[in-house]
């Protein structure tokens, strides 16, 4: 059993032993990993940099130390020069040197309050940095509290001590008592012990150890009022009487005393002087000057190394005098960064997460604060790694970033709908309308021009010129005097003036009238700018006549005096009037969590507000919820152009009438063929579709078609063209044709086509019923290419053009089998006996309706002798066409002619009589 119980202790004890190890070995990972972080993102300290290249700095600064006389030692360049630096990388270079640091960074120098702040409290704070900077035993004779820590032991060996005390003053105030007291116990051991302090010689060693203890309370006390002051004053009976009082400190002397004591005790080499320029009082250099004068000459006295006094200011605080005469010595600090060379630390800090590299050097020409430049940097990182999920702009980001370092207070009240940005942003609405006005009156007038245009009968300007010059004829005649003649006259005068008159305008009119067609193109694009203004950014709407009222005149009213003194109030000029601070500021100013909205979806919304646009085969995850979040408006902008949301728009039509044909407008204006043209292709199995999208374009931008193929980028996709012209005319409503057509360009087009009808992936129902509507006559058609059913319904429909090739491939695609032996050099001898044989043949039909264009292709083609039946030549000679035609018809038939009565016409008797006589 004891066994038993020695192992299970013993287990235990390597089970503690185990885990002690493990949390030490935890300890140590932990510990690793903190001190070996791998700064991935490339965060940039705040704090001066100690690493920098001193160069002629470290002599200058060498050479203030080593000369005695040089006491006020001005660092001097603007703010952000890197003076914080270069002190504290001279500070380790030469460690055995001490410096105390004193800075006054904490205050903003744009507050007029803390401007106004008095010297005493500059000094007052100054002393309170510096009497931290030291530690507390070296200085037991300061006026200053300084808090430090004490040990416990001290105090519970001073709680000890003094109740000790006050128990022997019990028992020596209280002697008698305590003598009854021990005498009435119980004889025990106890009794015994406590008769030990009840003895006169006891009482002797009470008062000696009370005596002491207050001799040593005393003169702790006096050596703290002597050195501290703790008591100033004492009240008695209503009159107050100064303790330790030395009548030659006056109040400003105390602090004097005090800090000379202070820095003497510091046994620094230099005292920093940091920020204290930033509240513009040069009386405190006087009194720091005086300082380190008491100071320096006390050190003297008692041969001690002189302590030095850095000043680190800009370099406008003093005159060119006064510098040089307060100051022993001056060293400037060229800046590390100036808008010249900005651009070059920026481009290092983003590298590559800022690929607009135009707008980065655009930002760096406001900015010369190194500091303000890389924590720009470390929020942007920041911003950019929590909110690049749902795909920003990065350039938005940034500028959302770096007006929020230069404007913080403005930025905060962006946040609430307050604020210059925002009154900026909300002065949109008012500006639309304004220009909305401008337009308007813009469209009437050219209006008016196009109607002035449909009143004027003259066509031309040289028209204009031979009226004039008649009516100066008829004035200027001489023709007889009678009554008559002179009303004549009269007549025409009055015409004339009424004409001169309106000469002037009627040459600006016929001018017009030659430039119609590039009149309506501008009347249409106000129109579509018209429709568009809803949706430009403010960025679009500023302009040089405008900005002066909206950035400074707008902005005084409304009481914006501080943004405009700003030194960066150009910088977000700039951020505003290039768009990057625009309507989506709120996207990049908080978290957007995920709802009903993929990725992509957002990333295609922000593509649209940033007017950005992404690639148009995007595949959206919810159409439906994106146009939610869509205006009309932006339909007018060739960002929102995306198959997948214009294909679910297509098929809800009906609720989405007006968007599309604002999209169509859109495309229209921007001449977006290659876009008709993808997104025909893409949806080339969805019939339907390409349909609806055919009859929208017909409604809003009939020309699309002749567009496309008189535009030479889509050459080498004809048979793609092919496929679109099929569609798009299959869709068109019949009312639409004649404007598709117009000029006979698409017909013309399509009718030079001989691979047309090849075989398509499209159902072509009720196509050749459109081409014969458009007038369509294919010259030649390639038969190995060509569909079946579409060479049947050309064949049937007759749209195709008269010549001994289309007829012959009718011929022979489509009669009886025994025609379909005879060759080509056969058929053009006797085409028209032949395509007789069959009557009733749309052939037939085609050719009888238009029999004189038959005969005359016939008589033009290389045939020089005919065939046909005399029965058939009979018929040709006594259709009512050009006699002419018939005779040179008939000079060609080699056939005998029978019965030469049977022809009508006796003018064609003697011609064929004679040569069908010769015949026989």
């Amino acid at each position: 059993m004891a066994e038993s119980v020695t192992c299970c202790r013993k287990i235990k004890h390597y089970k503690l032993i185990l885990k002690a190890t493990w949390k030490f070995f935890l300890r140590k990972i932990k510990v690793k990993k903190k001190d070996s972080y791998d700064n991935v993102h490339n965060f940039q300290t705040l704090t001066p940099a100690s690493d920098v290249d001193l160069s002629i700095y470290e002599d200058a600064l060498n050479y203030a130390f080593s000369e005695a006389k040089i006491r006020n030692i001005a660092v001097s360049g603007p703010y952000s020069a890197g003076k914080s630096s270069v002190i504290e990388t001279y500070k380790i270079r030469y460690p055995e040197r001490k410096f105390i640091h004193l800075s006054l960074a904490t205050f903003d120098s744009t507050n007029d309050k803390e401007k106004n702040i008095s010297n005493l409290v500059l000094e007052g704070k100054i002393i309170n940095q510096l009497i931290h900077q030291i530690s507390a035993d070296d200085i037991p004779k300061t006026l200053f509290k300084v808090k430090k820590d004490i040990s416990k032991y001290s105090v519970i060996r001073w709680a000890i001590g003094c109740s000790f005390c006050f128990i022997l003053f019990l028992q020596l105030f209280f002697s008698l008592e305590w003598k009854y007291f021990v005498l009435g116990l119980n004889d025990s051991w106890y009794k015994s012990f406590f008769e030990l302090f009840t003895g006169n010689g006891w009482y002797l060693i009470n008062g000696f150890i009370l005596f002491s203890a207050a001799s040593y309370s005393l003169y702790r006390l006096i050596r703290a009022q002597k050195t501290q002051n703790i008591i100033k004053k004492i009240n008695l009976h209503g009159s107050e009487i100064e303790i330790f009082n030395d009548s030659s400190d006056s109040y400003f002397d105390r602090y004097l005393n005090e800090v000379i004591y202070l820095f003497k005790k510091s046994k620094a080499d230099a005292v920093i002087f940091e920020d204290i320029d930033r509240f513009d009082k040069t009386s405190i250099f006087e009194r720091l000057k005086e300082i380190n004068t008491l100071l320096n000459n006390h050190l003297g006295i008692i041969n001690k190394k002189p302590i030095r006094f850095f000043y680190l200011l800009r370099d406008d605080l003093f005159t060119s005098k006064d510098r040089t005469k307060f100051f022993d010595y001056i060293v400037p600090i060229i800046p590390i960064v100036d808008g010249s060379n900005s651009y070059e630390l920026l481009d290092k800090l983003f590298d590559k997460s800022i690929e607009d590299r135009a707008f980065l050097r655009g930002v760096s020409l406001y900015i010369d604060d190194y500091r303000v430049l890389k924590n720009i940097y470390n929020e942007y990182t920041i911003y950019f790694e929590k909110l690049k999920i749902i795909g920003l702009n990065a350039n938005k980001m940034l500028a959302i970033v770096t007006y929020k370092n230069l404007f913080p207070h403005d930025f905060s009240q962006l946040q609430l709908g307050r604020g210059y940005v925002f009154s900026i942003l909300n002065y949109k609405s008012e500006i639309i309308n304004n220009d909305k006005i401008k337009i308007k009156t813009k469209i009437d007038e050219l209006s008016k021009r196009i109607n002035d245009i449909d009143y004027e009968y003259l066509n031309s300007s040289s028209e204009l010129e031979m009226l004039e010059e008649y009516f100066t004829l008829k004035k200027d005649s001489k023709w007889r005097h009678d009554s008559d003649y002179l009303e004549f006259k009269k007549e025409i005068n009055e015409k004339q003036d009424s004409f001169m008159k309106n000469y002037e305008r009627r040459t600006l009119i016929l001018k017009d009238k030659d430039n119609l067609k590039l009149l309506n193109k501008e009347l249409n694009k106000m129109r579509f700018d018209l429709l568009s203004l809803e949706n430009k950014k403010i960025s679009n709407l500023i302009t040089n006549q405008n900005s002066e009222w909206i950035f400074k005149q707008n902005s005084v009213v409304n009481g914006f005096e501080g943004i405009l003194n700003n030194d960066y109030f150009s910088l977000l000029v700039y951020l505003i009037r290039g768009g990057y601070i625009d309507e989506s500021y709120k996207d990049y100013m908080a978290i957007v969590h995920e709802n009903s909205l993929s990725r992509k979806d957002r990333i295609f919304i922000h593509s649209v507000m940033d007017r950005k646009g992404e690639n148009n085969d995007l595949e959206l995850d919810n159409p439906n919820n994106i146009l939610d979040l869509l205006t009309e408006d932006m339909f007018y902008q060739e960002e929102i152009l995306n198959f997948t949301l214009i294909k679910f728009m297509m098929k809800n039509r009906s609720k989405n009438e007006r968007m599309l044909s604002a999209l169509i407008l859109q495309l229209k204006e921007n001449e977006k063929l290659k876009f008709v043209f993808d997104f025909w292709f893409v949806n080339e199995k969805d019939k339907n579709i390409n349909v609806v999208f055919a009859r929208l374009l017909a409604k809003y931008w009939s020309s699309v078609l002749i567009e496309l193929i008189n535009n030479k980028t889509f050459e080498n996709n004809i048979n793609d063209c092919y496929d679109l012209t099929k569609i798009f005319l299959e869709g068109c409503h019949v009312d639409s044709l004649p404007l598709v057509n117009e000029s006979n360009q698409l017909s013309n087009y399509i009718s030079k086509c001989s691979d047309y009808l090849r075989k398509s992936n499209y159902k072509t129902n009720g196509l050749v019923d459109k081409l014969k509507l458009i007038n369509v006559k294919f010259i030649t058609i390639d038969s190995n290419l060509s569909d079946f059913n579409l060479l049947e319904q050309v064949y049937q429909k007759s749209t195709y053009e008269i010549n001994l090739n289309n007829l012959y491939l009718m011929v022979d695609s489509f009669y009886y089998s025994e025609m379909k032996l005879i060759k080509y050099d056969r058929f053009i001898k006797c085409s028209y006996s032949t395509i007789k044989s069959v009557s009733d043949s749309p052939v037939y039909n085609y050719i009888v309706n238009n029999i004189e264009e038959y005969v005359k292709i016939i008589i033009a083609s290389d045939v020089k002798e005919i065939f046909d039946d005399e029965k058939d030549v009979v018929e040709i000679a006594n259709f009512d066409i050009d006699i002419e035609v018939k005779k040179k018809y008939l000079s060609m038939i080699k056939n005998k002619i029978k019965n030469i009565l049977s022809i009508e016409s006796e003018e064609l008797w003697s011609d064929s009589f004679y040569r069908f006589s010769r015949g026989v």
